[in-house]
């Protein structure tokens, strides 16, 4: 587990990967922008309507390095997967799943006696492996 930070974790259901999170941004729910509705009829003012539909924007974390190989992030990147958030034990929120994709990670600098990070980002495809939508599930 995280031993500084945020105190979460994120996992990689087939690729075997956790990180110890410190950073996590862009977790959210997007609904897009208004759709105009106006009609010919309308004689004053312009309408609109919001979307029905959502999306998950893309998540960017900085993540512990100590026990993630080249091979496992090799193997993560762009395999649609289940992505599972664990929040500390304080949050109301205790985890959140869906799927996705790790799109890419880069390490930060080696340092002696420093915490080696990288920084990835996350695409949520929202749908599994046979093309079903699957929205996310939280606990």
């Amino acid at each position: 587990m995280a031993r500084e930070g945020l105190g979460a974790s994120i996992s990689f259901g087939t690729s075997t990967i956790t990180f110890d999170n410190i950073t996590l941004s862009g977790l959210g729910i997007e609904g897009g922008d208004a759709i105009e509705s106006t009609l010919l009829s309308h004689l004053s003012v312009r309408t609109k309507k919001a979307r029905e539909l959502y999306e998950v924007p893309d998540l960017t974390f900085t993540g512990d390095m100590d026990s993630i190989s080249f091979t496992q992030l090799k193997n993560a990147v762009n395999v649609n997967q289940q992505i599972t958030f664990t929040f500390p034990s304080d949050c109301e929120t205790n985890t959140v799943v869906f799927w996705g994709y790790l799109k890419n990670f880069t390490s930060g600098e080696a340092a002696e006696g420093e915490r080696w990070t990288g920084t990835g980002t996350i695409v949520a495809t929202l749908q599994d492996n046979s093309r079903n939508e699957v929205e996310p599930t939280v606990t």
